[in-house]
């Protein structure tokens, strides 16, 4: 496995190694000076019912049906791996080798708690603990395997009232990654600022009790404008509109690229938003990808690590995972292929070109009427 991996990295520097590039600026830099890290979701393919693997359309995430599950649906095509299930190891394989050609070395898994929602001692949320089960799986195949990945996880504010979190409540979510997952495979996480990874999404945040085990960054997407730094407490922002990107670098040198995103799909398969739906460059004709990877090069001597929202976040059409290419707001594999040549442009700074022999121009839409999407049956 390991020499498929190799030999599709290989394969994808020598494909974008021929597009060429500008003189470089400045000092070259390596991927252990400046990690891509991304986003990896691993709640795809459940019974939710049950937590069982099923996979398929319908299964978790995969425009899941039913009344509370709008927000596991928005999804406009195939992933190129199939409607898989997320703890499935042929499927990891294929997205660690994929991801690997990317240039990703650093994975950062949302995690959603151990299955104990409310935090009341029971653990009853059958998809959370099939997510842990995915992760398990992940770590044990990156180990086993030996595959040049390093991991931290994202713990998400999956329970009902996250600000109204207690301390000791925190503290059992800290204990439970630390003894499942940061202590056990100690030589798989994600080193920063000398210490294990662990961020949180705003507004859960686990700063407080002061856990010394861990670096812990809350990330958000603060909606206030560009004096995000002086209006909130977070130490990693990100929010989806270009004109912002410069700005976005935080004070420890976190900056994030994305292809797109857009909650349209969403919207039109049944979720409620309680503000105004965004869509950024939802047909990929924007250049909205080579604005973000732009603003790294620029700035590239205060960047220490990019992280790519997201790997497969399918729903808000923020992956770049491949697809099969059926929709028009598919991509294939040309996202994959752009973020090779664009963090290996980024290292040598270079200016970002735009490949266009490794993509095709999405086909321009009319109406919903004619876009194709995925309704289980």
């Amino acid at each position: 496995m390991i020499r498929r991996w190799l030999g599709i990295a290989l394969a994808s520097l020598l494909l974008t190694a021929a597009c060429g590039g500008a003189t470089p600026q400045g000092k070259s830099y390596t991927a252990d000076d400046v990690p891509l890290a991304a986003l990896m979701y691993l709640w795809f393919g459940f019974d939710l019912q049950t937590g069982e693997s099923i996979g398929g359309l319908g299964s978790s995430h995969w425009n899941t049906p039913g009344d509370h599950s709008a927000h596991r649906r928005g999804i406009t095509d195939e992933p190129e791996y199939g409607f898989y299930a997320s703890d499935d190891p042929g499927v990891i394989a294929q997205q660690l080798a994929d991801m690997e050609a990317a240039g990703i070395s650093v994975l950062l898994v949302s995690y959603w708690g151990d299955g104990d929602s409310n935090l009341d001692g029971r653990n009853e949320n059958k998809e959370s603990k099939a997510i842990v089960r995915a992760a398990k799986v992940l770590f044990n195949y990156i180990s086993d395997n030996s595959a040049p990945f390093k991991i931290a996880f994202l713990v998400e504010p999956y329970m009902p009232l996250p600000l109204e979190v207690t301390l000791a409540q925190k503290q059992s979510i800290l204990d439970f990654l630390w003894d499942d997952f940061y202590n056990e495979y100690s030589d798989l996480m994600f080193q920063w600022e000398g210490k294990p990874l662990l961020v949180t999404w705003d507004p859960l945040e686990l700063k407080t009790p002061n856990d010394p085990r861990f670096t812990v960054k809350t990330w958000g997407s603060y909606f206030g404008g560009l004096d995000w730094k002086t209006k909130s407490n977070q130490d990693w922002n990100w929010y989806p509109e270009p004109a912002w990107l410069p700005h976005m670098i935080s004070d420890d040198g976190m900056y994030v690229v994305f292809p797109r995103f857009d909650e349209y799909w969403l919207h039109i398969m049944g979720r409620d938003f309680d503000y105004p739906y965004r869509r950024v460059d939802p047909l990929l004709t924007e250049g909205v990808y080579e604005q973000t990877w732009q603003v790294a090069v620029d700035n590239r001597n205060d960047i220490k690590l990019i992280v790519l929202y997201a790997w497969n976040e399918h729903k808000e059409h923020a992956s770049i995972e491949p697809d099969k290419g059926v929709s028009p707001v598919s991509y294939g594999r040309s996202l994959l292929e752009k973020t090779a040549a664009y963090y290996r442009e980024f290292l040598a700074g270079q200016p970002i070109a735009v490949y266009d022999d490794l993509w095709s121009q999405p086909v321009e839409l009319t109406s919903q009427e004619h876009m194709y999407y995925y309704i289980p049956q």
